[in-house]
This record gives structure tokens, sequence and C-alpha cells, in this order.
């Protein structure tokens, strides 16, 4: 999607929350762009950091840095510069400083933050693709950072000018790291290599080749004198830093090594598999298999042992966190019940506390207790479909994880996860008393949902195939789905009765009589019969109600002012405004009898895939590919 930086400027507050005073505040105002009255969600996880002294975390995420109170799970604040989202975050040595490396669209920037007060210290331009990782040198003088056009630059800190350029890759870096005492840089790539340099001058000092497919995974021994590196070809290799040496190779997987550890004392290093669920521990004075961890049920994505080398910590595809107790050689505890694979995980130093993250939920762990400390909530995947309730209490988003997060319309927080679909929804909609939800996903599933309870008391299988868009009539009794065709669902009977038409969005009359259905034309169907009433032709969408259908179908109008073409255009529920969405992610408001641009919003990081008027007309939610939904102030 098109981004445009200097706008940010124009249409953005980005005010930086400051940490002493952000505590007390509720996260939904946290750094709101203009004309926004709240924000639901956090947006979407890409990466996940521990402060050295393990107080804080900061997650990157689809709209910014999030910092959080490790102790309380409260969040500190949002650091919020990047105009899309961020891919990568890294603390300092000292935690005094937050590096966020961007990407998805045109701002390839590595901010620098101050952790303390929030503020942003410096811009470090030069990456012209996605920044996937970051590491701070022992001494925190310097970063490196990677990025997916084989790009690796060191920065001078202090400076916060470029270093040195480390050029020789000629494919995706996938992993960078410092060795022990700051001398050494590693860089692995998609490229089938790991290459060395110095860290004071930036010389390329040798390429480890020996891989047959893509690098991974690299990991420093403690003592700086190995590396391990993995990757696709399922080989894990050992070389030799001041040598170059390969010294020895370590089979025994058919699939992609995705994660290497060594042993805090260096004389263990550990594996884990994508098509292996096992765990595979080796003696690295030897290269021999020492042991194996059996248990897990999914393919095993990442390892880390805890600083004291008596834990180690998995995580499975599956969505399994697992604490092995290396001494007894046992699972000692297994965290289950995560929707999707767990993405990445950061230990605190003293090993006390570990955090995990999965996709859009983060998880606090006591280890000592072994217990479930803390879970850090509103985290989303991309928003595919919002609506209010009839009542306007609550409102409810599907994502593209199939998950649907029900929030308190007047106060911004969150109520319930409604989790069932196994793919992502496409159109969430309430019964008219604002009791029940319907929703629709690519499952080809049409499920009810308990608002009160958030309990699901129905699934249909639809034999419309994939449905786009649903309705309920004005009596609640019947839900009109939209794909191929329009079926009507007796909610009675549970039968389908009635099927016509053409798919597109769709909604009923206030009599129930009739239903309209959208797309390139507008189209009535009598809903008794499934007689086709009238077509209105060269229209790209439907409204919001009845009423304003039957205006726009006897007027036509050209409206100028979009930058581009409109994707998504929404009435309010008295016909008098129209809101509408072009390709930037920027929402027009107009006056519909006029055709006068009213106003303009912008504040989203990704696209703008579904937009909503409360019932009052008073509020118009955009929900967005970011993982967040903005409620904008309309008058």
């Amino acid at each position: 999607m098109k981004k445009r930086l200097f706008l940010n400027s124009i249409f953005l507050c980005v005010s930086i929350l400051f940490i002493a005073s952000a505590v007390a505040q509720d996260y939904t105002q946290f750094s709101l762009p203009r004309g926004a009255k709240a924000r639901l969600g956090k947006g979407d996880v890409q990466d996940i950091a521990m402060s050295p002294d393990g107080t804080r975390l900061a997650v990157a995420s689809m709209i910014g840095v999030w910092l959080y109170d490790t102790r309380t799970g409260a969040e500190i604040g949002l650091l919020n510069g990047h105009a899309n989202p961020v891919r990568s975050v890294a603390f300092s040595p000292n935690g005094t400083t937050v590096a966020s490396g961007g990407g998805l669209g045109d701002d390839e920037r590595i901010l620098l933050w101050d952790s303390r007060t929030g503020k942003r210290k410096g811009i470090l331009f030069g990456h012209t693709s996605d920044v996937r990782c970051l590491a701070f040198s022992p001494d925190g003088r310097t970063l490196v950072s990677g990025d997916d056009s084989s790009k690796v630059q060191l920065w001078n800190i202090a400076t916060r000018q470029p270093k040195q350029t480390l050029s020789g890759h000629t494919g995706n870096i996938s992993s960078v790291a410092f060795s022990p005492d700051g001398k050494t840089v590693a860089s692995g790539s998609w490229d089938n290599t790991v290459r060395l340099w110095d860290a004071s001058t930036g010389k390329h000092i040798r390429t480890l080749s020996g891989h047959t497919k893509w690098v991974y995974a690299i990991a420093y021994s403690p003592d700086g004198r190995l590396l391990a590196s993995g990757g696709k070809d399922g080989i894990i290799r050992l070389w030799d830093i001041s040598t170059g040496q390969h010294i020895r190779t370590l089979l025994g997987y058919a699939g992609p090594v995705y994660s290497v550890a060594f042993s805090p004392d260096g004389s263990t290093l550990a594996s884990g598999n994508s098509d292996n669920p096992h765990i595979q521990l080796w003696n690295v004075a030897t290269g021999k298999p020492q042991k194996i961890l059996r248990g897990n049920e999914d393919a095993v994505e990442a390892v880390a042992y805890s600083p004291d080398g008596k834990t180690l910590v998995s995580l499975s595809w599956g969505g399994t966190i697992r604490f092995w107790d290396l001494i007894a050689e046992k699972d000692k505890l297994t965290l289950k019940g995560y929707k999707h694979s767990v993405r990445s995980v950061a230990y605190s130093p003293d090993g006390k506390t570990l955090a995990s993250a999965c996709g859009y939920q983060i998880w606090l762990w006591d280890i000592d207790a072994r217990s479930h400390k803390l879970t850090l909530k509103g985290h989303t995947a991309g928003i595919r479909s919002v609506a209010f309730s009839p009542d306007n209490r609550t409102i409810a988003s599907g994502d593209w994880r199939g998950t649907i997060n029900l929030w308190d319309a007047n106060t911004g927080k969150h109520k319930q996860i409604l989790e069932g679909h196994t793919e992502h929804i496409r159109y969430v909609t309430f019964s008219p008393d604002s009791r029940m939800l319907a929703s629709c996903s690519e499952d080809r599933t049409i499920r009810f949902w308990d608002v009160i309870t958030g309990k699901q008391t129905h699934i249909f299988v639809n034999q419309n195939g994939r449905a786009s868009s649903l309705a309920f009539s004005p009596d609640g009794q019947t839900l009109a789905t939209s794909g191929v065709k329009i079926w009507l669902l007796d909610l009675i009977t549970g039968e389908y009765k009635l099927f016509f038409g053409n798919g597109g969005p769709i909604r009923y009359s206030p009599d129930g009589k009739t239903l309209a259905s959208g797309g390139w034309r507008v189209q009535l169907w009598d809903t008794e019969t499934g007689e086709h009433k009238k077509t209105f032709e060269d229209h790209l969408t439907i409204s919001d109600t009845f009423k304003a259908i039957l205006d726009i179908g006897n007027q036509r109008r050209g409206w100028e002012g979009h930058d581009d073409l409109a994707d998504l255009i929404a009435y309010s529920p008295d016909g008098k405004t129209l809101a509408s969405v072009d390709d930037n992610g920027y929402i027009y408001l107009w006056d519909a009898a006029t055709g006068r641009r009213k106003s303009i919003r912008y504040g989203h990081k990704w696209d703008v895939d579904t937009i909503a008027f409360s019932p009052d007309g008073k509020t118009l939610a955009s929900g967005s590919s970011d993982g967040t939904i903005l409620l904008w102030e309309v008058q």
C-alpha cells in the first residue's frame, strides 16, 4: 500500500506519551491521530524484547512499539513514529535505549527511543526493505541491523550515523549477532552463507560456506570461540571463529532448523526442527547426540536456555510451550491452549520471568512458581469486519486469524474473545435485539454467539460456500447470507428456505419485505418469493441503510477529492454523510446531499478493510490490516 512519510506530520499527532504519566492512562487513548477518540486493539505482534533488568517488555507491533511493566502488565507507553508496521525491536545493554526497525511499506527506518521518557532520540536512514533483525554490541555503542534486501548495516549510536555497510550477501538477512566480546559480527542469510565481519572497521573477515539452502539461525558460544548455524537444509554446522574452519556437522533432521542455542556453559547445543516434534541436545565437544527430549506433539520452532542452564524452553508450531528440567531430563511444565504457533520468547536476566508471544497474545510466566503470571491483552490480527450493536453498547471485530473480539463501545475496553472459526472472518453482524452475533468465515461456516456469555450457540455449514455478507431480518427470525447466491436461513427451524440473486453486500428493508444486494449493481429482491424487483446500475457498493440505497439509486453524483480509487463506502444512518476509503488508507467524510468534502481522517499503519457507522451516526469505526480499530468523531 502506498504511504507518504511527510503526510504523517500533517495527519498524525505523533506526540509520544511520557512514561511517568502513562501508567494511569487508558491505553486506548495513547498517541491517537487527529480526529480519533479511541483505538481498539494494539496491532499484531511482530517481535518482543525484554529489558536487561527484566522490568519492561517491548513489543513490536503493526502500529508501533508498546512498552509494558512486567510486574503489573500495565501499558507504560506507545512509541509511535513509524509510518508503517514495526518488524523488529531491541533493548540496549543498559536498558536506556530501544531500537525499532520498520518495514512493510516505504518506512524502512530504524528509530531510537529513550525507554524512560518515550522520547525519540534519533532516526537511522539507510535500509530500503524490511528491517528484520537488530542487535546491540555488548558495550551498547554500536547497533547492527539486517534487512530483506541482503543489507547489513553497522550504526554509531552516539552520532546516529552509519558506521559501515557490510556488503556481500545476496539474499535476505535472517539473523545478526555480536560475539560476546563485541569484536565480531555474524550475519546469516538466505544466500546459504554466514559471514563474519570486524565490528570496529566493518571489514569482511570470511564467509562460512557449506549450507546448501537458506541459513535461518546463528548463535555464538558463550566464550565466543564457536558459531553454530542452522538452515533449511536440516543441517547444523559448528565453526571455529578464529580460523573460519568448519569443525563438524550435526546431522539428524530432515527438515529446516529454525533455532539453535548454546547452554550457558557452552557444553551443549539445543536445536529445534520444523519437521520434528523432538528437541535434540548435542555434545559440543564431540558433535554427537547427547539426549532427545520427547513429548511435543508438533514441530519445534524455537528453543531457549534459562540463564542458569537448568531449564530449556521449547516453542512449537501447534502453540505449546514446554519447560524441560535438564537435570531430571523431563518435562516439568507444559503450557497449552495457544491457538497459533508461538512466535518468540524472552527471558528476564534473573530467569524468573518469561515472556512469550503468539501472534496476537502475550503471556508472562512466573518460572519459580511454574504458573501463568499475566496476560497482556489487546493485540489483534488484521481486522476484516467491524460492526456496532444496535443498542450502541458493543463493537464486534473479526480478524484474519478467525478470532472475534467484543469491545465496549463507550469505554473502548476489551470485553471478550470469541473463538471457533478456523480461518479468517469475512463478516460479523448483530441481531436486531443486540443479544446475538452472527459471523461467517473462510472455513465455510456460519456461527452464532451469545453476546453476553460469549458462548457459541449454533453452527451451520454454509450451503452457499464462503459467505461474504450477512444480514438479520428486522424481526430477527431470518438470516440472509450472501455468497455466489443469496440464501435465507430460517433461524426458527434451522433450514434454508429460499435462495436467489447474486452475491455481494446485503441489507434488509425496514419492513423486511425487500432485500438489497450490492456490488457493481444494486438490486432489490422480494424476500417472500425471491423475485427480482429493481436494479440500480453503475454503483460500486451498498450503503448501510435501506433508505440510503433508494436515495443513491435515484441520483448520480461524481465527487472529486480522492488521491486514489475508493475501496469502501458507507452511509450514516440518517443518510446525510457518506464515508469513503481510498487505497492509501485515507478516510473521507462527505456531505451526501451536496458532495462537499467535510474532512479527511488518517491514522492507520496499513490498509483499511472495513468501516461502519454507529447507530446514532456520531462515530465511524475503521478496521485495518494493522490489527486495530479507530473510532472517529464524525462531527
